[in-house]
């Protein structure tokens, strides 16, 4: 990984999921026993992991895109992939709604989803870009903490909540015993919410700068997000998936409190930063 604040950023983000899991486990040990909390733990991470990427291909319909009609895509997705040194990820057609592509999974395993919109809209080179967006998402193993992020807020939200209410009947007062819990919970889901939002962000700079970097077309790239500013900016577009979001290349809102709720930067920043580069 070639850039010094993603990697710390991805380090305070495993220790927040760290710190996550531990209480998931905290609860699982006090129920069962060492071994439930051990077992339980490794369970849960492993099926949020599978249900993400299951979750995306059963919501876009997802279909693998044929060699023998994108001959010209395939190729320059070996090309990416060796220069980038991963495995080649597999290619899907992707129904997310809107023209959008996202990446799943690792770098020796990968998934990139692309919405059949965008053959319509980009150019080889400016689809080529997309691809570089996205394997570089897979290349700086940052989907995978944000894959289990997006929904480890909801869990562990819901885990408090229930906690407290079991624990509040052998309270002697209940009532403040559940309003603390409503609270504490609350707190801990916006809380990670917003975490996960912030580092989602800061990886779309990063893929965007990697994208160039590794096929050296810094307007194509810019030409690409262009495309996609002018499209989600129309009277009328459909917005991406709440969901799926964070795990898109485009997806961005308007307004202060709600681009601190957004998965993606301005588009206009990313669009002026991938320009300085040329």
């Amino acid at each position: 990984m070639d850039h010094p604040w993603l990697s710390i950023r991805m380090i305070i983000a495993s220790t927040v999921l760290l710190l996550a899991y531990s209480v998931i486990s905290l609860f699982l040990f006090v129920s069962g026993g060492v071994w439930v909390a051990v077992l339980g733990t490794v369970i849960f991470v492993g099926l949020q992991y599978l249900m993400t990427i299951k979750f995306a291909m059963w919501s876009t319909d997802a279909e693998p895109i044929p060699e023998e009609h994108y001959s010209d895509l395939h190729r320059r997705a070996d090309e990416l992939a060796e220069d980038m040194e991963i495995s080649r990820p597999t290619l899907y057609f992707g129904d997310t709604d809107t023209p959008n592509a996202m990446a799943l999974g690792r770098r020796g395993n990968g998934h990139v989803f692309i919405s059949p919109e965008l053959f319509d809209m980009m150019s080889n080179d400016e689809l080529e870009c997309i691809l570089g967006h996205e394997f570089a998402h897979l290349r700086n193993r940052d989907s995978v903490i944000t894959s289990l992020g997006i929904s480890l807020s909801t869990f562990l939200s819901s885990g408090l909540l229930i906690a407290f209410w079991v624990a509040s009947l052998d309270s002697e007062n209940p009532a403040l015993v559940r309003l603390v819990g409503t609270a504490v919970s609350a707190i801990v889901h916006l809380f990670l919410l917003l975490f996960v939002r912030l580092i989602s962000r800061h990886r779309e700079f990063v893929a965007d700068a990697d994208a160039v970097r590794f096929t050296n077309k810094p307007e194509a790239m810019a030409n690409a997000l262009s495309k996609l500013e002018a499209e989600f900016s129309r009277e009328g577009a459909q917005q991406v998936s709440t969901s799926l979001s964070a795990l898109c290349i485009a997806g961005g809102r308007r307004g202060l409190f709600a681009k601190l709720l957004s998965t993606h930067p301005d588009m206009e920043k990313r669009i002026l930063r991938v320009v300085e580069m040329q």
